[in-house]
Formats: C-alpha cells, sequence, structure tokens
C-alpha cells in the first residue's frame, strides 16, 4: 500500500546519488514523488539520473556546506517543479577512524562543515521558503546511531551527528505545527561510506547487532520515506534509530 500523502509531492535529497540517498530517491519516486538528489559527486549525479528516469527527478550537482550552492539546489528544485514540499538533509562524510589525539584540524573542520553546517544550511532554506508562502512540510536528517554513543576512533564523526540530533530537536520545537523536523540514525548499513571502514573493523561492528547484519540503503530509505510521508503526521523531534537493535 502506498505511503499516504507523498504522490506529487516535490522532495529534496542531499547525498542523492548514492546509499541511503539514493534508495530514498528511488523509493520516493515509486511512492509518486519529484525528486531532486543533490550530491557533490556530478558523475554519480549524472548515473543516479540515467538509471532512476528524469520524468521525476533533477540532478544538481552541489556541496551542501556552501551557502550559494544551497540556494542554487532550491531554485533549481523551484524552477523546475514548482515548489518544495520535503527535505531529506542526508549529505555527510565520514573521516577514517582515528584517535581524536592524532585527528587534524582542518579535517575536522571539514566534517562539521558538511555534517553540521550542510544540515543547518539545507534547513534554515526549507524553513524560510515554507514559511514565505505559509505551506506546510516535512524534513528530515540524517544523524547515526554514533550520536547517542561513544565509540572509539569515530570521535568527529559521532560529534558532527550528535549536533545533528540537536538541531533537529530545536528546528522541531521552532518550526512546529507548519514544519515537522525528525532524525534518522542509521545503524552499520552497506553503503559506499561504510564499506569504506576497514573490514577489521566492520567485522567488530557486526558483532554488536543482535538481527545479525548491516542494514540494506533500502531499509534506512524506508524510514525516510515514511517520515516525509502524510502517515508520520503526529511525528516531529523525534529520533529514530534504524540499526538491527545495535543501539538497544
Amino acid at each position: 500500500m502506498p505511503l499516504k500523502g507523498l504522490a506529487d509531492k516535490v522532495v529534496i535529497v542531499t547525498g542523492g546519488a548514492s546509499g541511503i540517498g539514493r534508495a530514498t530517491a528511488a523509493r520516493l519516486i515509486e511512492e509518486g514523488a519529484r525528486v531532486t538528489i543533490v550530491d557533490v559527486n556530478a558523475a554519480s549525479v549524472e548515473r543516479a539520473v540515467g538509471e532512476l528516469g528524469e520524468q521525476q527527478l533533477l540532478g544538481v550537482t552541489a556541496d551542501v556546506s556552501q551557502e550559494a550552492d544551497v540556494d542554487r539546489y532550491f531554485a533549481a528544485t523551484l524552477e523546475r517543479f514548482g515548489r518544495v514540499d520535503g527535505l531529506f538533509n542526508n549529505a555527510g562524510i565520514a573521516p577514517a577512524p582515528q584517535s581524536l589525539a592524532d585527528f587534524d584540524t582542518a579535517a575536522f573542520v571539514r566534517v562539521l562543515e558538511v555534517n553540521v553546517l550542510g544540515a543547518f544550511l539545507g534547513m534554515r532554506k526549507m524553513l524560510n521558503l515554507l514559511a514565505a508562502d505559509g505551506s506546510s512540510g516535512s524534513i528530515v536528517n540524517t544523524s547515526s546511531g554514533l550520536a547517542l554513543r561513544a565509540i572509539a576512533l569515530q570521535g568527529p564523526y559521532a560529534a558532527s551527528k550528535a549536533a545533528v540530533v540537536s538541531l533537529t530537536k530545536t528546528a522541531a520545537r521552532e518550526a512546529g505545527p507548519r514544519v515537522r523536523v525528525n532524525a534518522l540514525l542509521p545503524g552499520p548499513t552497506e553503503t559506499p561510506m561504510y564499506l569504506a571502514v576497514p573490514e577489521d573493523i566492520r567485522e567488530e561492528y557486526a558483532k554488536l547487532i543482535p538481527l545479525g547484519r548491516m542494514g540494506q540503503p533500502a531499509e534506512q530509505a524506508a524510514m525516510a520515506a515514511w517520515l516525509l510521508s502524510d502517515e508520520s503526521s503526529f511525528v516531529t523531534g523525534a529520533i529514530y534509530l534504524v540499526d538491527g537493535g545495535e543501539g538497544s
């Protein structure tokens, strides 16, 4: 049964050319939504548009940490589809595992720029756009299960994702009742980002998952789509762990 309220909606998906973002774009298109995928990798954007089809999909190459690029991907969406009903703030980067004592300052700043500033800029633009015409909408931010617990060698990434949780809760307080804002907290999921983690570390992570396996992008996409749909109409300021029980 289709999710209520997604047909003909317009949703922007950042980090949409691969992994969870691409799976969510595919799910939204399946539900009848029109989608803009935003990604810093131009070749991946072109490939995703070619594979998912151009009729309901727009691809934009952009850096979510740059305000001018955020303005541009919103403008392109409005030009193509006429409005924006939902935003899936999913773009993010994960540095190689490293101790805090050895972590480079510039690398730490870049994690914050993409994962935190990128989410903030997208939310701010979406909130102002909807406020300007009195529209309602839904924002979903991708955080991480690591936002809720400490793990060695992942300090900068975990800190950035904890900030996303805090921004989500604040935005939900400020934006209600017209705009709902929630966070998706994936556990280990078979995405290009996660598969770049050394295999021995991934094996250690897998031992912590009660369901005995890593998640699939489509499983994360199912939650993202539900939060963007009218099925979750009484949900805001919430954080949803989709982690196979790892954080239980």
